[in-house]
């Protein structure tokens, strides 16, 4: 399966999922073909890949040449070990989470 094989669920919010986004995409499918010059991707060079099943892993590196084949620069970065930088985003992102999900009960009970 492609991104181009699948635009619905891309572009189209989910009926089951409550936080998902209901506004309108731009038709990014148009683009695909026209990648900005001097894009670059950044790919872990430490721990990163630890944990990962050795058939996941292959299948990311083989994402990575897809990039480079289509021109794009690879770089390899040291992640910073620390898990206190770790522990902010999860907390950053679940209460972002956690605001999306409770939205609507936020606008109508906002004294509760």
């Amino acid at each position: 399966m492609t991104v181009r094989s699948s635009p619905k669920p891309l572009q189209e919010p989910d009926p089951k999922d409550r936080t998902c986004s209901t506004r309108e995409v731009d038709d990014y499918l148009s683009g695909l073909g026209n990648l900005p010059k001097g894009l670059k991707v950044g790919m872990p060079s430490n721990y990163f890949y630890d944990p990962v099943h050795p058939e996941v892993r292959v299948r990311m590196v083989e994402s990575l040449k897809v990039f480079k084949d289509l021109g794009v620069e690879v770089r390899e970065l040291a992640m910073p070990e620390t898990v206190l930088a770790s522990n902010a985003m999860v907390n950053l992102i679940a209460g972002v989470e956690s605001a999306s999900h409770h939205a609507r009960w936020l606008r109508e009970c906002p004294h509760n």
